[in-house]
């Protein structure tokens, strides 16, 4: 399911998720797994990132992004967002994985 995610823009604080397929784990914690993360901005253009993902807990399916200062403008909010996570034989999944991406929203600091 997409979810609303709202963050301050400027913010390099660490954003955490647990990625769920029905309400349950979706990664299998014996397979080697690289994780990352597909954003676009509200124009529909791929956005380069200087930031990283990781997975905090693989078996629970918890991920991190920890973004640079600079990584999500507010000028091109929202962002739409898919984690993709790929696995040794190369096959892609994406999360979510159905019409709507996650919909990061960047708003102002006063």
């Amino acid at each position: 399911m997409a979810i609303t995610h709202v963050m301050p823009e400027g913010t390099t604080e660490p954003q955490d998720f647990q990625l769920l397929a029905d309400g349950a784990n979706l990664l299998d914690p014996s397979s080697d797994l690289t994780l990352g993360i597909q954003i676009e901005d509200t124009n529909g253009v791929a956005v380069v990132l200087t930031g990283t993902v990781a997975f905090l807990d693989q078996v629970n399916g918890t991920v991190r992004f920890l973004p640079d200062a600079l990584d999500l403008p507010l000028s091109l909010s929202p962002f739409r967002v898919r984690w993709t996570i790929t696995d040794s034989a190369g096959r892609i999944a994406f999360i979510p994985n159905q019409v709507s991406a996650d919909s990061w929203q960047i708003v102002a600091v006063p």
